[in-house]
C-alpha cells in the first residue's frame, strides 16, 4: 500500500520470513538507480510487515 500526504510518502510492505532471514539494508529504487538506502537490523523469525517513511523535498 502506498499513501502520499503533502511531502512524506507511507510505503507498507510484508517481507515474507521464508524469503529472507535478515534484513541489512533497505533502499528505495527509481528509474534512476537508488534514490534512499538505510542501513537496519531486523532479524527476521516470522513475517514482518514494514511502514516506511519518506520525506520528498522540490529539486
Amino acid at each position: 500500500m502506498k499513501k502520499i500526504t503533502e511531502n512524506i510518502i507511507v510505503l507498507h510492505y510484508l517481507v515474507p520470513a521464508a524469503d529472507v532471514s535478515h534484513i541489512k539494508k533497505i533502499d528505495l529504487v527509481g528509474p534512476d538507480g537508488v534514490v534512499s538506502s538505510n542501513d537496519v537490523n531486523i532479524p527476521m523469525q516470522v513475517d514482518q510487515r514494514m511502514i516506511q517513511e519518506i520525506e520528498v523535498e522540490e529539486g
